[in-house]
């Protein structure tokens, strides 16, 4: 074998470990990363605090993984439209799915731990899969997590207020734990003086409980069944209290505008009437002298439209000039004859034939 064709194996064979090195390497990234390629929906979670969740936590229920967190996006305060509650942070969740069926609107979102000191991780929590389920980038509110400094704080002021309380001079706590002394030690004298009847008290009860014992299994079935009704009766009343709670948020975001506006045009009338009132109460005077001006111009155009009537029955019944020369159709027709012939004889005014 020469030397040229001892490297070209050599060559072949560092070229194929390599390859076996890299494709070695990408499995254990593929396992270490859980990097698959299964489909995935997203989901959107809302929080006031996320205690220092990162991006690419795991997301379990019922204790296996369903999906993991995508991104983390700072919300800087906004409102919930629906609750009015201020959040903080928008978590982007990416959900296997396979296992997206799984989630239901009533679904809660946990941040928690693997133990004291594990990687974070948030948990899922449906209880109620008959509720309706959720379309691809549903937004939830999570459960904000319990930070151990807020709680320590707490008690801090709890024991605080209790320091105070106890450094009270007037306070006779003497004297109340002695009443408590004495409380106590009565309470055990009369234990002792009606411990017979206590006693009886006691075998009554226990025989009661026997007794509820023994009809319970006779009732068996019975008593299933019941509790079965209730279990249902108390889910229905669940579900209607929250239509209730939905149509009454959605009353409000409908109908709020409408009040508003409402509460503002009475505000307007109100002005308004008020205005009227003012300017009512300035002008009484003036309106009251138009008023009775008014009156009298009333009372002259009433005795005019009289007299008018009474020249008028006076000229229709033929006296006076007017009235003859308007009944007297004789008279009439020679005042026409004569202003004819003035009209083709003129100088008859003057000259006399």
């Amino acid at each position: 074998m020469t030397l040229k064709t001892k490297e070209s194996a050599i060559e072949v064979k560092v070229g194929v470990l390599v390859l076996f090195s890299l494709a070695l390497l990408g499995g254990f990234i593929t396992l270490l990363g859980d990097l698959g390629f299964d489909e995935v929906q997203k989901v959107y979670v809302d929080y006031k605090d996320i205690a220092g969740l990162k991006p690419g936590a795991v997301v379990k229920q019922g204790g296996i993984d369903v999906g993991r967190v995508r991104g983390i996006e700072f919300m800087n305060g906004e409102k919930n439209p629906d609750t009015g509650e201020t959040i903080w942070a928008r978590i982007e969740l990416e959900i296997e799915n396979r296992r997206f069926s799984a989630l239901r609107s009533s679904s809660q979102f946990f941040i928690t731990t693997e133990g004291v000191l594990g990687e974070k991780f948030i948990r899922i929590n449906t209880e109620r899969l008959e509720d309706d389920e959720v379309e691809p980038g549903h937004i939830f509110r999570g459960v904000d997590p319990q930070r151990l400094d807020e709680l320590v704080a707490k008690v801090s002021n709890s024991l605080d207020s209790l320091n105070k309380v106890l450094q009270i001079e007037d306070l006779p706590l003497e004297q109340v734990l002695r009443n408590i002394d004495q409380l106590v030690v009565h309470t055990d004298e009369i234990l002792m003086e009606n411990r017979g009847q206590l006693h009886s008290l006691l075998g009554n009860a226990d025989q009661l409980v026997t007794n509820a014992d023994g009809t319970i299994s006779e009732n068996r079935e019975t008593v299933r069944s019941l509790l079965t009704n209730t279990d249902a009766l108390v889910s229905d009343g669940r579900v209607v209290l929250e239509n209730v709670t939905r149509l009454s948020r959605q009353l409000d975001r409908d109908f709020g505008p409408l009040v508003a506006r409402l509460s503002s045009a009475l505000s307007s009338a109100e002005a308004l009437l008020a205005s009227w009132r003012s300017i009512t109460d300035d002008a009484g005077p003036k309106v009251g002298s138009l008023l009775d001006d008014a009156a009298v111009t009333m009372d002259h155009l009433k005795t005019s439209s009289e007299q008018v009537a009474e020249v008028t029955d006076f000229v229709s019944s033929g006296r006076g000039s007017i009235g003859m020369l308007i009944r007297d159709e004789e008279l009439f027709d020679n005042i026409r004859e004569m202003l004819r012939e003035l009209k083709r004889r003129p100088w008859k005014l003057v000259w006399k034939e």
